[in-house]
């Protein structure tokens, strides 16, 4: 079927739970009628239960920095187009965080602390990635991968130390969180703590002794304004320019958001910032 007569009938859904998606395919287009169905059933299912060989393959969650769910699609797609082989995304729904019990808290404060749910959603063992839905990947996520220090408890890019202006700890949160979820430090990260406890604490990984946070390279949390402008990024965070609003602020880059939109919405523009394409 033509995907610009596709996407012209309806506007893109995310989807509510849990999304598997194949390896690099010629046409990834043909992948996003998955991502319209409510998978339901299938909260909290590993590739293994659905009959794929156990393997080390990127799991990712994404969810937070904005409630777009235009954002959201372009994220996902991003991701999936430029992996080299398998990768399990879990968008960051309520439904998704079924397995965690009944949680009680505000939606607001919740997308707030969705990252530091990470470790508890993944078992406490392996690795997962943390990645807002206002990210845009221009690399393979089999590269991050290759990244995993085992030392560490997390790794992001840490645009500041947290010991300064620990008032403002959370604005500076990278939008790319690499989580050693089986880490013996990010036990301390249950449920409770991560909804309960003060979240500047949680911004500024006070739980976590000094040389636990790893350091990754600069490309893969780019940020309009404080990255090295002649880097060539490989995960970009649009969090302050919001290419997908009709009133986004200039930024560099915000062309590669809208074109990675297009391939998705087609001639079916919907209204907002991908009005300008």
């Amino acid at each position: 079927m033509d995907r610009n007569a596709e996407s012209s009938r309806h506007t893109p859904k995310s989807p509510s739970v849990y999304t598997f998606f194949g390896h690099r395919t010629p046409e990834p287009y043909a992948i996003l009628g998955a991502w319209r169905t409510d998978w339901r059933g299938l909260a909290g299912t590993s590739f293994e239960q659905m009959g794929f060989a156990a393997m080390d393959h990127p799991k990712i969650y994404v969810g937070g920095g904005c409630r777009e769910d235009r954002a959201l699609d372009v994220c996902l797609y991003a991701i999936q187009r430029r992996a080299s082989d398998l990768v399990e995304i879990s968008p960051l729904k309520r439904p998704a965080l079924a397995p965690l019990g009944r949680l009680d808290i505000a939606d607001d404060d919740l997308a707030g602390r969705m990252r530091f749910l990470i470790p508890a959603l993944n078992g406490f063992k392996g690795w997962a990635a943390f990645v807002t839905r206002d990210t845009l990947f221009q690399a393979d996520i089999y590269e991050l991968w290759q990244l995993r220090d085992e030392r560490r408890a997390v790794m992001g890019v840490w645009h500041d130390d947290k010991t300064t202006d620990p008032a403002s700890a959370c604005d500076r949160l990278p939008s790319l969180l690499l989580w050693n979820c089986g880490h013996p430090a990010n036990r301390a990260l249950t449920l409770d703590y991560a909804l309960r406890s003060d979240r500047t604490g949680l911004c500024r990984f006070d739980w976590l002794h000094d040389g636990l946070r790893g350091q990754l390279p600069e490309e893969w949390n780019w940020r309009d304004g404080q990255s090295n402008p002649a880097l060539p990024p490989k995960a970009i965070e649009f969090a302050q320019s919001r290419p997908w609003q009709g009133d986004a602020n200039p930024c560099r880059y915000a062309d590669l958001w809208r074109r990675e939109a297009q391939r998705i919405f087609g001639e079916a523009i919907p209204a907002g910032g991908l009005s300008t394409v």
